[in-house]
């Protein structure tokens, strides 16, 4: 018995080498070469391949024509100053002939005072004037009132009290019918004021500037008798002050229609 001899393998390139042949052979069979024009061929072409790497650059091209002639640009900062040139040669010329007087200046502005000199000798005294006439008295003004209240009063809230006449009114500072005194001048004025309480009953007065301050006060009581109630002020009044006495309230001034027992009065000690 022979022993089996094993097949070599055809290689890939001669299989395809004799498929090609072969299907050669029967195209041009039918068709010889070259391939008819009348009858299409087949599309044998596969598929776009991958592009390829990319080339190395081109050689640089030549150089273009020159452009045309661009705007004018806009003007440029002022430069530094130059170097000073150099000083020309002088040349003595004739003198002209004098020119006319010109008009006169403004006037200037005052100086300064100058520096004091030095103190001069003292003077021999003069001698002396005639005595000169005597002059006239200064005015005095002259003011001072006095008025009285006769009869008595009782009253139950404050009130003024009303003076019935006067005896004496100079500079005509006081107003019977208000029972007021005006300062007619600023001055320094002393103020008094004297009255008598009712039996058992108290008398308390103020005296009041301009009908709001008070000046001072007085007061008198007694159980079984009359008390004297009574007051002296000094005061500063401008022209035009005005001072009243107030009865206090539930409070009484003894009198009667024939006898004065309470007073008020004052005068000008001097004028300011």
């Amino acid at each position: 018995m022979k022993p089996n001899r094993r097949i070599q393998p055809v290689p890939m390139v001669m299989l395809t080498c004799i498929v090609m042949l072969t299907v050669f052979s029967t195209s041009a069979a039918q068709c010889p070469w070259p391939p008819c024009p009348d009858e299409p061929l087949e599309d044998l072409r596969g598929p776009p391949g991958k592009p390829g790497l990319r080339g190395p650059p081109g050689f640089p091209g030549l150089n273009g024509s020159p452009g045309l002639d661009g705007l004018p640009g806009k003007q440029g900062p002022v430069g530094p100053p130059g170097a000073t040139g150099s000083r020309g040669e002088a040349i003595d010329g004739r003198p002209g002939e004098p020119g006319q007087d010109g008009l006169p200046g403004p006037l200037g502005l005052q100086g300064l005072p100058g520096v004091r000199g030095p103190k001069g000798d003292k003077a021999p005294p003069g001698e002396k004037g005639e005595k000169g006439d005597a002059g006239a008295a200064a005015a005095v003004r002259k003011v001072a009132f006095a008025a009285t209240l006769l009869g008595q009063i009782y009253v139950e809230e404050p009130t003024t009290i009303l003076f019935n006449e006067t005896s004496i009114n100079l500079g005509e500072g006081f107003d019977i019918e208000t029972s007021v005194f005006s300062a007619p001048v600023t001055g320094v004025y002393v103020i008094n004021f004297n009255g008598l309480s009712m039996l058992s009953v108290s008398a308390s007065v103020k005296l009041v500037k301009n009908h709001q301050d008070n000046i001072g006060n007085a007061y008198g009581f007694s159980y079984r008798s009359y008390a004297a109630a009574s007051l002296t002020a000094m005061v500063v009044l401008q022209r035009n002050d005005a001072l009243t006495v107030v009865l206090q309230a539930d409070k009484g001034l003894y009198g009667e229609p024939d006898q004065a027992y309470t007073f008020f009065s004052g005068y000008l000690l001097y004028e300011l």
